[in-house]
């Protein structure tokens, strides 16, 4: 089980590394015709992101022990182990729900609240036709949307470093 999780990582992660290599001529080309282009050190900095979500991750986890044992009384049926999983997980879902809860309020109070594409119906002030016609398909991309795209890569990539590096032992880690 386990090599073949290893296995398909890293042939998935061989496969990632073609591609970009692949597209690495394309990309450069358009960083160069449209400065607001994604440059490569915003991996960097989604980088940094993802060292900090990884930290908090594991911090918020085990700060939030002792709540969990108040919230989850053990069952007869569940050995310590079977325990430990459980309150381990009760920390991850607080900690993705209090993540996804604010990333999702600051979406949408200052990404897309001013954005020239998204509609009144929706909450903004444009017009959904925008989106098509703006520079298309090289829109401007503004300061708040490179940080909301750093920011998303760097907590997507620390959930992807947290389940290698802290659960490896679940028994559904093939299935994350």
């Amino acid at each position: 089980g386990a090599m073949l999780v290893g296995g398909l990582a890293s042939a998935y992660a061989l496969f990632i590394v073609y591609k970009f290599y692949e597209l690495s001529d394309v990309i450069i080309d358009r960083q160069g015709r449209q400065a607001q282009y994604p440059q490569f050190a915003d991996f960097a900095m989604a980088s940094v992101y993802c060292a900090g979500f990884t930290a908090i991750h594991f911090f918020a986890r085990e700060l939030l022990r002792p709540v969990a044992r108040v919230f989850l009384v053990k069952k007869g049926k569940w050995s310590d182990e079977v325990y430990e999983a459980k309150l381990h997980r009760f920390g991850s879902a607080i900690f993705k729900a209090v993540w996804f809860g604010s990333f999702s309020l600051y979406t949408y109070a200052v990404v897309l609240k001013d954005a020239s594409w998204f509609p009144p119906i929706l909450g903004g002030t444009g017009d959904s036709k925008n989106c098509w016609s703006e520079g298309y398909p090289f829109q401007l991309l503004t300061e708040e949307f490179r940080f909301y795209y750093c920011l998303a890569t760097g907590y997507h990539a620390s959930e992807l470093l947290f389940q290698l590096a802290f659960e490896r032992d679940r028994p559904d880690l093939a299935e994350m």
